[in-house]
């Protein structure tokens, strides 16, 4: 249960959230109100920090001090489609765990570039206040964000969802593209969770949206298990820092597997993807390593921040002129 006196925990979560440099207002019926940041991203080491931090004091509000939660979007102005899928995942998180769907409440951005991520992008249906049923509901509608555990029924909503934001012509591009997905969540359920994890709780975050704009296609997987790093530190050289890790994990063949040969294909099929294809950025971010590669501007970078996630962000854009 929440607590819903607030007499206790009130010096220690205006404590919390001063120290955390979050914007907040102490609201009557055991609800906390924080406002969040102008801009939330996690490309951006300017941008991490604040955006990491504001997204852990939701689950600090929720299970620390295990109080109700109004997250007010007023100021933002832009969302990247890593860190939406990650706050999403927190938000229901916290819906789900708490058994309680109005656990955490929000106001909408005031900014037209913000409000059309809620409104166009499903966003709104993702975190309103919800239960399982409402998770269940945003697969059904093939909705561009989504949460689930079962790999090959949310890989073919995925390309419903492509559908949705105008993909016409699903070409042999789609389909690897597709198949990319499926091994990117099956990765999930094999690697990310210990082994006893209970099924419901091997669950991984996602959105999926063709950019008519720019001809591409669009999908982010996020889960929030043991990350890359942690699962390769048996079978990666030692003097390698979490990115070099992620780097190893996406050789051809390598797991954190190794009793199980064929596994690795994941990784393979993400790299497939990429490597077919002109002007293709892939994003990594697991722990506190970051592997990123964009074709088109012929960067990469393989690193460790400063500031870690719990589990594993993957994002890629590949061109995709059929429309």
């Amino acid at each position: 249960m929440l607590n819903t006196n607030m007499t206790h925990p009130l010096n220690s979560v205006i404590e919390f959230l001063k120290s955390n440099g979050i914007v907040f207002d102490i609201k009557t019926k055991g609800r906390v109100e924080i406002f969040s940041p102008e801009f939330i991203d996690v490309y951006s080491n300017d941008g991490r920090y604040e955006t990491l931090t504001f997204i852990n004091s939701i689950h600090h509000i929720v299970f620390r001090f295990r109080l109700k939660l109004h997250i007010n979007f007023e100021h933002l102005e832009r969302m990247s489609a890593a860190a939406a899928v990650m706050l999403f995942a927190e938000i229901t998180s916290a819906q789900l765990i708490a058994s309680e769907p109005d656990v955490i409440t929000f106001s909408q951005p005031k900014s037209k570039g913000a409000k059309k991520v809620f409104s166009e992008y499903d966003f709104y249906k993702a975190i309103k206040p919800g239960s399982l049923k409402k998770i269940e509901s945003l697969f059904k509608q093939n909705c561009f964000f989504q949460s689930g555990t079962e790999p090959v029924a949310h890989a073919k909503s995925a390309i419903e969802a492509l559908k949705r934001s105008g993909l016409t012509v699903v070409k042999s591009e789609a389909h690897i593209f597709q198949a990319s997905i499926l091994e990117a969540m099956s990765n999930v359920r094999h690697h990310s969770y210990k082994p006893d994890t209970n099924e419901q709780n091997k669950r991984w975050w996602q959105f999926a949206h063709f950019d008519k704009n720019n001809s591409a296609l669009h999908f982010v997987v996020y889960d929030r298990g043991r990350g890359i790093p942690s699962t390769m530190s048996t079978i990666s050289p030692d003097h390698y820092n979490e990115g070099q890790r992620i780097e190893h994990a996406l050789v051809l063949d390598v797991s954190s597997k190794i009793d199980e040969p064929g596994r690795g294909k994941g990784s393979r099929e993400i790299l497939r993807t990429y490597d077919k294809n002109h002007d293709t950025s892939l994003l990594i971010y697991s722990g506190k390593g970051i592997y990123y590669r964009d074709k088109e501007d012929d960067i990469k970078i393989v690193e460790e921040g400063q500031y870690p996630i719990k589990g594993t962000i993957i994002e890629w854009q590949i061109p995709y002129k059929a429309g």
